[in-house]
């Protein structure tokens, strides 16, 4: 788990803020447990009130469920950041909203994940320290009691070059897509149950999505690490 440790007398100094301007000091969003792990993503943003700026965000705390990839991953309007980046200090060039979403990979299962981070202006930390708190709520929904059917495994994980894919014999697998951390699709074969694996060897190194759309309409999927 990523917690970036600050001191009591760092969090009772930085009390006020004012030279950035935030949507929301909280944001709590709800998703169904059938959501796969890409698209359990919170969005926020923040405008500087004069350009070019320096801002620093930093990861203070990470709370989610065991059942769930213990970590979550940091995008800013540069980029998006793997689980050993708890910071970042970037530029700000134009006066218009800036990005810092925040991606949890819950692993298919249902839980409530929480992650602080602080946000400031670098020459003026004092007036515009900030904690934005996301927390997302995966709850169980409509059709849930299906997943209780499907086997579908993964390995070997870490891969490297090949990854297996085993499902039921009786599974109509239509179509299979590999995501990375931030949702975007890197892979996409047409899949019949011949198909037992994947060639992953291209891939960056890093934690990925595997999704497997059914003829039924319903999709499964399981995150793997690409060493």
């Amino acid at each position: 788990m990523k917690i970036k440790l600050l001191s009591i007398f760092t969090i009772i100094t930085f009390m006020s803020f004012g030279q950035l301007t935030f949507t929301a000091d909280s944001l709590f969003e709800s998703f169904n447990v059938n959501t796969p792990e890409a698209d359990i993503l919170i969005h926020h943003s923040f405008t500087p009130t004069s350009v070019p700026v320096e801002v620093k965000w930093e990861l203070f705390d990470v709370n989610v469920p065991a059942t769930w990839t213990n970590d979550a991953f940091i995008c800013d309007a540069i980029t998006c950041y793997d689980e050993i980046t708890n910071d970042n200090q970037y530029t700000i060039s134009e006066a218009k909203a800036s990005t810092l979403d925040v991606h949890f990979l819950n692993q298919g299962m249902a839980g409530v994940g929480t992650v602080k981070l602080l946000i400031y202006e670098v020459a003026d930390s004092l007036n515009t320290f900030k904690v934005i708190t996301y927390v997302a709520n995966v709850q169980e929904g409509v059709g849930i009691k299906k997943l209780e059917n499907v086997n579908l495994k993964v390995y070997p994980n870490p891969a490297t070059s090949t990854l297996n894919i085993s499902v039921n014999e009786n599974d109509l697998v239509e179509k299979v897509a590999v995501y990375n951390v931030i949702g975007k699709q890197v892979l996409s074969l047409n899949m019949n149950n011949n198909l037992k694996s994947l060639n992953v060897s291209d891939l960056d190194k890093g934690i990925y999505i595997v999704k497997l759309f059914y003829k039924s309409g319903q999709s499964f999927s399981q995150s793997f690490v690409k060493k």
